[in-house]
């Protein structure tokens, strides 16, 4: 048990790192808004809504909505993201994307 909460790390601020996002959900009435599946570091899944991911992490919400073709009602959503102009260069994207990564990874504590 003790290793598994080692396993856990936070990161400085108080957020805990993700592996990937799994999937998301579209909002059944027009307050609601859309959810994102996330696969944590501990290998927990949850929804999380987007606004709160995208805040940290915009460049990989915005791969995952131009993969999945949801960058133009996302955009709509929050129009503050800006998520199209993040997806619109898909080298620059790619490049941010794996900066983030390496980002997350470097922070975390070698044991």
């Amino acid at each position: 048990m003790v290793e598994l909460i080692e396993e856990q790390v936070r990161n400085e601020d108080g957020t805990w790192r993700f592996r990937q996002i799994k999937g998301h959900t579209k909002p059944r009435r027009r307050s609601d808004k859309p959810k994102i599946l996330i696969e944590w570091e501990s290998g927990e899944v949850t929804l999380e809504p987007v606004y709160n991911i995208a805040i940290k992490d915009r460049w990989i919400v915005a791969e995952y909505a131009r993969d999945n073709g949801l960058i133009d009602e996302w955009d709509e959503i929050w129009p503050t993201l800006n998520l199209r102009r993040y997806a619109k260069n898909a080298k620059k994207l790619i490049r941010m994307k794996n900066q983030a990564k390496q980002l997350s990874y470097k922070s975390a504590p070698v044991y």
